[in-house]
Order: structure tokens, then C-alpha cells, then sequence
């Protein structure tokens, strides 16, 4: 992220409400003189992008110009001072926090009485959310109250109650820490690993570092979490474990147990309200994996009843609109996509275009590839092959799309069988060579990909339509035995290959 756009995307990220107390606020505590930041707010405001010379333009002759990186500097600063305080009572941790700074002023001012009551209510909320590590801090808090009181009225058996209890938390907060930890380990294997499991070598690979983290005698066991939420995270990792090693080897042993794992983990977050308001990421998350389960064991209306449980959240925190915006569409439009709901899924993608327009820069290439890719796929299935290169165009003219390598070689694939739709012979066997020498300096050049670049490059000099058939005919056999190899038709998953053949051939022998 470019600095100089960090308060053009700061005051990008506000809702209505945030800048209109923002306003306010400034019009009561703003400072004489204060007035040009506020017009340089309401500038940023009406931005779609940010230009920085326009700025410049707009306040030329202005003294505070000249060092315009302090102004923006100032304003975020103020920026960030009135979203605290719009924000201090949204969720149970900030208001505890709001609590123990107010403890602060009163212990300073000697209201110790006034203290314990305090730290009574913060209490409270922190074993009925398991902040343990804030828990510790309240307790830590009483401690040097009764420490200034002199322990007046403080039996030795309350004394040791209260070490236990600091005791009994640091203990919990540690195992907490363990169970959500190793699920940030798992987590982010499966981020770097990134692309799918294609060999048996790959396989001992991803056995040796995840499996046996997975299979630890002490993470595999739930008795061994301590807390509510130790047992969700508990849970959190098997079901993300067991959707990697269904990936792996398409397994449905694997995709049930992942199912149950996010079932037991959505009954855990569901009886604990005020758990799941703040571990609002991981609620949402889990919805979006039954989603997934669903769908990889055929219960698609069961899959559409958890995509509507997403759209109908209401996160109160911004960063979670944005994420929750996603989950919905790419879950939804994917849905749409293995049903054949090709109607209704042509109307979401307006929306997707309007949402990813407002977000902008918030969102992650990684999601807006994978929207495009999918959107790209609603229009190869409609025959709309104009408009689904257009979006397969959108992915590969984005330099970033190389990071991101199976939806960038995917749509690479897609993209030959566009131009194939197209008739675009000119430009097919160039691209089919460009590819070809792509995955083969990339060490990825599999049976699948060698067997279809070899049948798209024979294509554009067949001319009898009976010559046609037999090809498609005998790429349609080799195919069908070749997806009988579990890591082979891990390529499924991002478009069904073998219908399409199979469509080809019925539409030659149609004719």
C-alpha cells in the first residue's frame, strides 16, 4: 500500500454515521484554525481515487500546503481519535477497556470503593466473553486496590481465592493461546501451500508438516482444551484439517468429518452469544465452511439456507462488512454455478461489480480473482464467451495474478478454450505454446494439462467435422480415465473439463 494513500483509504473505509460524528466532533472540540482540515476531509470525501494533486490545486496559497504529509498526518490522527470514541462501547472488550482506564483516574483521585465496583462489571463481562489475559489485568487491578486499602476487611481465605483465580486464568489464557495458535499454524500452511495437491510426492510432503501438527497427542484431544474457547478453536482446526485432506485426495470420509467439526463448532458459537459477538470472524467463517461441506457432499439446499444466514448478518465492525460482502458473493455465485441457476446468478454478479466499485482497494486480489474467475465461468456456461473473456482478461492483466498461481493458470486454460468458442485460430496455437512453456518452467506441467494443451493445438488444422467428433471423442475417453486419479481431478474444481468435451461432441453429432 502506497503511504500517501493511507488516509484516502482510511476515509474510505468510513460509513455515513462515522463521518457525520467525525463532524460533529470536530465542530465541538476543533480548535481555532482547524476549519482547512475539515475542508481537506470533505475533499478526500467526494475522491474515487486519490489525487494527490488535486489537493495541491484546491488549497494552493495555503500555508499548511507546503507540509501537506503533516497535515494528513494531523488529520488521520484526529481521524482515529473520533473512531475510538464512536466505537469505544461496540464490543465487550472495548468496554472493559473503557472500564479499566476510568479505575485508572479514579485510583489516582483515591475512590477506591468506587474501584471495586469497576472491576466487579469488568469482571463479569471478561469470564462471560473469556478475555482471560484482560481478566488477568482486572484482577491484577484488585490486587493493588486491597493493596491501598490495606486489605481491610480482607479474610486470608479471600486472599488466596483471589491468587487462584488470577492463577486458574493465566492458565486458561495459555491454553487458549495454544489451540488458537496451532490453528494460526494450520491456517497459514494452507495459505502458503496455495495450489492444489497434484502428486503422490506432494501428498508425504503435506502429510510430514501437517499431520503430524494436526495428529499431536495434545491438539487432537479435546479434553485437553480447557475453555469454551480452546474447544472452538479445537474444532476450528480439525474442520480446516480435514477440508485440506479432502482437497488432497477427495476423500467424502474427510469432507463428512469436516462437516461435523464445523456443525459441533457452529453449536459451540450459537450457545455462547456474547463468544460469538466477539469472535465474530470465526462465526462467520464457519457459516461460509458449512457452505463449502455442504456442497461437497451434494447438499446444496442445505448449503443455500448458510449463505443466507451470511448475507443476514450485521457486523457491527467495518473490516467484517467488507469480509462478510465477500463470503456472501463468492459462496452464493458458486452455488449458482454447480445448481445451474445461471439466471440468478447473472443478477448477483451486478451487484458484486457495484460492491467491488464502493470497496475498492479494501479488497484482496486473491477474492476478486476468485469473483471474476467464477464470473468468468457463469458466461463460458451461458456461451457468452465475449463477455466471459472480458473478466478472464480483468485476472491476467493484473500483474499480481502471477502470486496467485491456480487461478492464474486456470484462466490461462480457460482462456484457450474461449478463443477455441471464438474461432480465434490465428491466435490459439501461440497461446497454447506460450502456456505450455509457462507450466513447464514452472515444474507444473501435469498428465491433464499435457493431454489437453496436446488436443488444442491439433484443433484449429482439423477441418472435417467428422474428424472433429473423433477427437473430441478420444480426448473425452483419455479424459475420463485420466479423472479416475484422485490427484489429477483436483483440476475439477475449477471447471468441469469433461462435460465440456462431452457438450462438444454432442453438438457435432447434432449437426
Amino acid at each position: 500500500m502506497n503511504r500517501k494513500e493511507q488516509l484516502f483509504l482510511l476515509i474510505s473505509s468510513m460509513d455515513k454515521q462515522e463521518k457525520r460524528y467525525f463532524r460533529l466532533h470536530a465542530l465541538q472540540h476543533g480548535q481555532k484554525g482547524e476549519k482547512r482540515y475539515m475542508d481537506l476531509f470533505n475533499l478526500i470525501c467526494k475522491m474515487k481515487e486519490y489525487d494527490e494533486s488535486l489537493i495541491r490545486r484546491k488549497f494552493r496559497g495555503e500555508a499548511f500546503i507546503k507540509q501537506l504529509h503533516v497535515a494528513k498526518h494531523y488529520l488521520q490522527k484526529i481521524l482515529l481519535r473520533s473512531m475510538h470514541s464512536y466505537h469505544l462501547e461496540n464490543s465487550a472488550d472495548s468496554r472493559v477497556k473503557m472500564m479499566l482506564h476510568q479505575i485508572s483516574i479514579l485510583f489516582n483521585k483515591g475512590l477506591f470503593s468506587l474501584c471495586l465496583d469497576l472491576l466487579g462489571k469488568a469482571g463479569k463481562i471478561c469470564e462471560q466473553t473469556e478475555n482471560f489475559s484482560t481478566l488477568v489485568e482486572v484482577y491484577n487491578w484488585k490486587r493493588k486496590v486491597l493493596n491501598a486499602l490495606h486489605y481491610e476487611g480482607i479474610r486470608g481465605k479471600e486472599f488466596t481465592l483471589l491468587q487462584r483465580q488470577v492463577e486458574k486464568s493465566v492458565v486458561r489464557l495459555q491454553n487458549m493461546n495454544r489451540f488458537s495458535w496451532h490453528h494460526s499454524a494450520i491456517y497459514f500452511k494452507k495459505i502458503k501451500q496455495e495450489r492444489f495437491i497434484r502428486t503422490r510426492r506432494e501428498l508425504r510432503k503435506f502429510h510430514d508438516d501437517i499431520s503430524v501438527m494436526v495428529m499431536d497427542p495434545f491438539f487432537s484431544n479435546e479434553k485437553n482444551a480447557s475453555s469454551v474457547t480452546a474447544k472452538a478453536y479445537f474444532h476450528h482446526t480439525m474442520g480446516l484439517y480435514h477440508f485440506m485432506i479432502e482437497e488432497a485426495v477427495k476423500g467424502k470420509r474427510h469432507a463428512t468429518k469436516a462437516y461435523s467439526h464445523y456443525s459441533k463448532l457452529l453449536g459451540i458459537l450459537e450457545n455462547a452469544p456474547d463468544l460469538s459477538q466477539e469472535h465474530f470472524d470465526i462465526y462467520f467463517s464457519t457459516l461460509n465452511n458449512m457452505v463449502v461441506s455442504c456442497i461437497r457432499l451434494g447438499r446444496h439446499s442445505e448449503a443455500f439456507g448458510y449463505t443466507a444466514r451470511i448475507r443476514d448478518l450485521k457486523p457491527a465492525q467495518g473490516v467484517f462488512k467488507v469480509q462478510v460482502f465477500l463470503t456472501y458473493c463468492s459462496a452464493q455465485l458458486y452455488l449458482y454455478l454447480v445448481t445451474s441457476r445461471f439466471r440468478e446468478a447473472e443478477s448477483l454478479v451486478r451487484e458484486i461489480e457495484e460492491q467491488i466499485d464502493r470497496f475498492g482497494k479494501r479488497l484482496s486480489r486473491q477474492n476478486i480473482f476468485s469473483l471474476y474467475f467464477n464470473i468468468a465461468r457463469l458466461y463460458f456456461e451461458k456461451e457468452d464467451y465475449r463477455a466471459s473473456l472480458n473478466y478472464i482478461n480483468k485476472i491476467l492483466n493484473d500483474p499480481s495474478c502471477r502470486s496467485h498461481h491456480g487461478i492464474y493458470v486456470f484462466s490461462r486454460i480457460i482462456e484457450l478454450l474461449i478463443h477455441y468458442e471464438l474461432r480465434n485460430n490465428e491466435v490459439l496455437p501461440y497461446l497454447v505454446r506460450s502456456l505450455y512453456r509457462f507450466l513447464r518452467s514452472r515444474q507444473r506441467l501435469f498428465r491433464f494439462e499435457i493431454l489437453l494443451l496436446t488436443y488444442l493445438r491439433k484443433f484449429p488444422g482439423i477441418q472435417s467435422g467428422q474428424q472433429l467428433i473423433q477427437v473430441f471423442t478420444q480426448l473425452g475417453s483419455e479424459l475420463k480415465k485420466l479423472m479416475q486419479d484422485p490427484f489429477e481431478r483436483q483440476v475439477l474444481e475449477y471447471f468441469d473439463f469433461v462435460a465440456w468435451v462431452e457438450k462438444k461432441k454432442k453438438e457435432k453429432n447434432d449437426r
